[in-house]
């Protein structure tokens, strides 16, 4: 019998040191290393929702360090999940994705008159609160290769059209659809204002990433051309 007892406990001691947990990698306030391949089933903060929010959110006198409207600053990610109460992996719980979705156009955000954001990019923000509202980065720069219509068009989407589209855009610059976009190709200021040099800086938020201009840069480059 006491030969039994000790192989028995012998065996729980094999199976608890072969049982190791690994830490718990990329919550909230510690970002996660670059990835080297973009996951399409992944949404990257860095690269699809900080461009987002700080065109449609941390704009002068709203979100932005200066106005902070409501306590709130859209303008880094410790900010954003800090002071737009962001419940990692429960959108529904979230601050941010109820002002985004609430039908009370006095409770939405971003206010009228400005539009609603499109559902696609709703979604994008649901899915990155139930991934876990991680401070994602996707390291993968292809500026080989670069379709206006998967690459170019959803990133002016998101960091340019809420405000330069409708009857009435700021400075009568429309970034609508390619044919916009082409005019500001043809005449220099796209790159001008995404660079900063000769015009004011955009988006108004912050600039975006290195590597998205390096594509805007690889397009231009290779035409223009609408594919």
């Amino acid at each position: 019998m006491r030969l039994l007892r000790s192989v028995l406990l012998l065996a729980a001691l094999l199976v608890l040191g072969a049982c190791v947990h690994e830490p718990f990698a990329g919550t909230p306030g510690q970002p996660e290393p670059p990835t080297r391949e973009c996951d399409p089933d992944t949404v990257y903060f860095n690269q699809e929702l900080l461009p987002l929010f700080r065109g449609q959110c941390g704009s002068s006198g709203c979100h932005d360090a200066a106005a902070a409207s409501d306590g709130v600053r859209m303008d880094t990610y410790a900010n954003i999940v800090n002071t737009a109460d962001v419940d990692p992996f429960d959108p529904n719980g979230s601050k941010l994705y109820q002002v985004l979705t609430d039908s009370d156009p006095d409770k939405r955000m971003p206010p009228p008159p400005a539009s609603a954001w499109d559902p696609d990019l709703i979604e994008r923000v649901r899915l990155w609160i139930l991934q876990g509202a991680r401070e994602t980065d996707c390291a993968g720069c292809d500026s080989t290769e670069v379709s206006y219509a998967q690459d170019l068009d959803p990133l002016f989407a998101s960091a340019c059209r809420s405000c330069h589209s409708g009857a009435f855009p700021p400075n009568g610059v429309s970034i609508q659809n390619y044919d916009d976009v082409a005019t500001l190709v043809a005449d220099g200021r796209l790159l001008g204002v995404l660079k900063g040099t000769g015009y004011a800086a955009m988006p108004p938020g912050g600039p975006l990433d290195d590597c998205r201009i390096t594509q805007i840069e690889a397009w231009i480059l290779q035409g223009a051309p609408n594919d």
